[in-house]
């Protein structure tokens, strides 16, 4: 038996019929609009505001959708979606809420967002849970790390259920990049470091699988000019996803004491996107600890050159002052080398 809403989103859906009860009955008097209409119009507009990342007025929209029409999965994907990526702790609890009540909760989409909205809650407690660890936040109990460890105990079983909820999207859709993302994140929330790391390779081989696809399509004769943009903005997010996944491999690899794999990682995200400045500093630095002082000061004069072309920086600039710190100390220990061979 379908549950009702929650007072919370019940309260929203109240207030949303209010303000938009005059415009829904102009839009009937002057173009005789039907529900089912009205639905569209809200739906266009809805989509148009998630282009533009307005989350309110999407909301707004979704709202409006059910008003009309309580049991449509694709407003209340919407409504929740919105509240997901407006992100505050009441917005994140209006998402729970509402595929709590979802009928249809074998959609890997409600699962996804639903995972992502559990997780999101679970950051908020740990937050909570270092704050009050390091007497920024005050609290009534009288042992304060003893509350701090509630918390975070409660913030790990929000990231396990949102893992529960990541898994079960993947497996109602395999190879789904933003699940897989969230089993990066939870993974390594959870301090499950090796299976961060190898959810983040599962990634990266399902964006290389979408862009190949993207890639064969971009080959095609009759591409209208709105396919062939839509097709560019698919290239940059999967190169965008690539480069996140690899640069939460390296971080993870360099923290596992696996230097040789996380400079790896570097080179392939430099050969994805040469002018991430910061890559080039973090690649430097490995090289330096692997004792690849050549290629480490080749990397960090890489950055220098990078930052300089910003124009954000100079010669006070406290990353130039370490980078070209560095680049002394490569130089030293390069003429130690020589010296040695000699």
């Amino acid at each position: 038996m379908k549950r009702p809403f929650p007072i919370s989103v019940a309260l929203l859906l109240a207030g949303a019929a209010l303000t938009s009860c005059s415009s829904t009955s102009k839009a009937e008097e002057l173009y005789g609009l039907t529900d089912e209409e009205l639905l569209g119009v809200y739906l266009e507009n809805a989509l148009y505001y998630v282009e533009l990342n307005d989350w309110d007025r999407v909301i707004d929209q979704a709202a409006r959708g059910l008003e009309l029409d309580p049991e449509n999965e694709r407003f209340q994907l919407m409504f929740g979606r919105a509240h997901l990526m407006r992100g505050d702790r009441d917005s994140i609890q209006y998402a729970i809420d509402m595929f709590e009540q979802m009928n249809n909760q074998d959609d890997f989409r409600v699962q996804m967002t639903w995972g992502a909205a559990i997780e999101r809650k679970g950051v908020f407690y740990d937050e909570a849970a270092e704050a009050v660890r390091t007497g920024r936040r005050k609290t009534e109990f009288s042992d304060p790390i003893a509350r701090a460890d509630e918390l975070s105990a409660v913030a790990r079983e929000h990231w396990m259920d949102a893992q529960s909820k990541y898994q079960r999207s993947l497996a109602l859709r395999t190879g789904e990049p933003e699940p897989m993302g969230g089993m990066v994140r939870t993974s390594a929330f959870l301090e499950d470091y090796e299976g961060s790391v190898q959810w983040a390779r599962d990634l990266i081989d399902a964006v290389r699988a979408s862009q190949r696809l993207v890639d064969m399509q971009m080959e095609e004769n009759d591409l209208t000019a709105a396919r062939e943009a839509k097709l560019f903005k698919d290239q940059r997010t999967n190169r965008d996803l690539e480069v996140k996944a690899r640069l939460h491999i390296a971080t993870l690899e360099r923290q596992l004491g696996h230097l040789a794999a996380a400079s790896d990682q570097f080179d392939a995200i430099i050969a994805l996107d040469p002018g991430l400045v910061v890559a080039h500093s973090l690649q430097a630095q490995i090289l330096f600890e692997l004792g690849e002082y050549r290629r480490a000061k080749d990397a960090i004069n890489r950055f220098i050159e990078l930052k300089a072309r910003t124009g954000e920086s100079s010669v006070s600039d406290p990353e130039i002052v370490r980078a070209y710190d560095m680049v002394d100390r490569c130089d030293e220990a390069l003429d130690r080398e020589r010296k040695g061979r000699g």
